[in-house]
């Protein structure tokens, strides 16, 4: 049985409405028809603990990686069946550029296990946006004590818009941030920024 990853089961979770920026959850039995992993009903009065009880865990997910020697040569990455996409050596590390350099993809894995999760939060707790704007500023440092390069800090902005009660989805973004699997994995400093309107 193929194994489906976070981001696949939240994006079969979810559809846009081609006639209203408003997202809708698909009806749980077409999810679950669909789906390769068994998914459990995400109780009506779920909290905190219990915001994953529809999902079964763990999940595996593989990607895969196909390059040819030479600095100046890109590669691709590619995750189940998705269309492969470009890497490349940034030029700050005296590569070409031209394709998604690890730090990026390190820091869009962060964004995106964000905004799926939020997403989620908002259908279940029937709550809307009309659009989420985001973006990612990673510092890239060396510790001298080691002499190793590492992913020092992310610094993250948020920014919902049209939400349906300010309050209640600033909450829900909180609750993602908090369990976002990304951030909870790496141990790099985060800080974030964000605004509800």
């Amino acid at each position: 049985m193929n194994q489906l990853s976070l981001g696949k089961i939240i994006e079969a979770l979810l559809l846009r409405k081609k006639d209203s920026p408003q997202m809708v959850c698909k009806n749980f039995a077409e999810v679950q028809a669909e789906s390769k992993v068994p998914l459990k009903r995400f109780p009506e009065t779920a909290g905190p603990k219990e915001r994953y009880l529809m999902i079964k865990f763990p999940i595996k997910t593989e990607v895969k990686a196909s390059a040819t020697e030479g600095v100046r040569k890109s590669w691709t990455v590619q995750s189940d069946s998705l269309p492969e996409i470009v890497s490349a050596i940034p030029p700050e590390f005296l590569g070409p550029g031209g394709g998604y350099s690890p730090g990026d993809l390190f820091t869009l894995s962060l964004l995106n296990c964000i905004i799926g999760t939020f997403k989620v939060y908002c259908e279940k707790f029937k709550i809307s946006f009309r659009e989420l704007n985001s973006r990612a500023i990673l510092t890239i440092d060396q510790q001298q004590a080691d002499n190793i390069i590492l992913m020092k800090h992310i610094e993250v902005f948020i920014d919902v818009s049209g939400a349906s009660d300010r309050d209640k989805v600033r909450k829900q973004l909180e609750n993602a941030i908090k369990d976002c699997a990304v951030a909870n994995s790496i141990k790099s400093g985060k800080t974030f920024h964000l605004n509800v309107d």
